[in-house]
């Protein structure tokens, strides 16, 4: 709480990205080798005994997220910005987001039914689903499941007024599975989201390949990237009442034991925080002070940035130092007659990266660009 309340929100996000990555990573590595008896020379575990350890301290952490999130949102709204839930919406409110729900999002929906001649679908890695459970006319139960997202949707949905109010869309849909599934009665929901295992091993003799096998090896690293999003589930999080027979049935499908499954009182997914974060820019005070770059003091701006380092050796030193002088060479680099080649490493860059457009432009011109990423 000593912290301004929009850095709190921004790390309650990077607690949830470092979570999934590591149940992505180092628990999808884990679950590979449960068989195994071997123990770890670090931890003095097994693979199932450190399995077990995290699973415990996972249910922990979540519980204090959830308290912290409680927290935030309830500050949040302090500031006039809130998430609400539908359900606690008035009638007037709850009438309009019907239409827009109609109107919006049911169109883009692609919802399914589980039966005996339908398969469970594929669930995508980190992606909401909205979970009903429906009985027939004939008293027999079938589950029903309608993807939240999958890049169409808005997560944020405005109530009408000053657009500082929002529900998840998430949330809407779970609360229209009426309409959705008409031919059946909805006899509870729960909103459910997978995370995968990444963990993917190439074969120990590419490291010496020779630049023969160079096209065969990329060719393999294609297929596991592609193969690694639909390997195993690792982690199970759901938001709302889950029955004993969808939690049975969820876990048959998804190979999953019932340790796996996290009960969430928060949203499911924090990525929204940042979105929030951004309608508040405007109050300082709820941010760290901002840090500007400073100008090097052996760069001179008026001197193309070739002239200065034919002359000398230049260290610049990220984030306390401007990256202009950088960018200024690249961008002479590449209107350069006389270059042929630019070669760097990135280690990470932003959404709209200005290196990274001054590399196309740069490739663009016919230089010979290569970057390790």
């Amino acid at each position: 709480p000593a912290n301004p309340l929009c850095e709190r929100l921004n790390f309650a996000s990077i607690f949830q990205s470092n979570l999934d990555e590591f149940y992505m990573v180092r628990v999808g590595m884990l679950m590979d080798t449960l068989h195994l008896t071997a123990v770890d020379d670090k931890t003095g575990m097994t693979s199932a005994e450190q399995t077990a350890a995290v699973l415990d301290r996972t249910r922990e952490l979540m519980a204090g997220r959830d308290r912290i999130c409680k927290s935030l949102l309830s500050e949040l709204a302090g500031q006039g910005v809130e998430i609400c839930r539908f359900h606690s919406l008035s009638d007037k409110q709850q009438s309009f987001l019907e239409k827009h729900f109609t109107s919006n999002v049911l169109p883009l929906l692609s919802p399914q039914i589980i039966g005996r001649k339908q398969p469970f679908p594929f669930l995508r890695n980190k992606a909401i689903y909205a979970v009903a459970i429906l009985k027939t006319k004939s008293g027999s139960e079938r589950m029903g499941i309608v993807p939240c997202g999958g890049g169409v949707l808005r997560r944020l949905v405005p109530l009408s007024g000053d657009g500082q109010r929002f529900v998840l869309v998430e949330d809407l849909i779970a609360s229209f599975l009426p309409q959705i599934f008409t031919h059946y009665k909805v006899e509870g929901t729960v909103l459910i989201r997978l995370v995968r295992s990444a963990d993917i091993h190439m074969d120990e003799r590419s490291s010496e390949m020779s630049e023969l096998l160079a096209e065969e090896y990329r060719k393999s690293m294609e297929k596991l990237i592609r193969r690694r999003k639909r390997l195993q589930p690792v982690k199970l999080e759901y938001q709302g009442k889950l029955s004993d027979t969808v939690r049975d049935a969820l876990c048959a499908c998804l190979g999953l034991s019932k340790k796996h499954l996290f009960s969430c009182e928060s949203p499911l997914d924090l990525s929204f925080m940042g979105a929030l974060r951004d309608m508040l820019r405007d109050r300082p005070q709820l941010f760290y002070p901002r840090r500007v770059p400073q100008n090097s003091p052996n760069v001179d701006p008026l001197v193309p940035m070739t002239k200065q380092i034919r002359k000398r050796d230049l260290m610049l030193t990220y984030p306390y130092e401007s990256v202009r002088p950088l960018l200024r060479l690249l961008q002479e680099a590449g209107q350069d007659p006389e270059v042929v080649s630019i070669k760097m490493t990135l280690y990470r860059v932003a959404h709209n990266s200005k290196i990274v457009e001054a590399l196309v432009d740069a490739a663009e011109n016919g230089k010979e660009v290569v970057a390790l990423v």
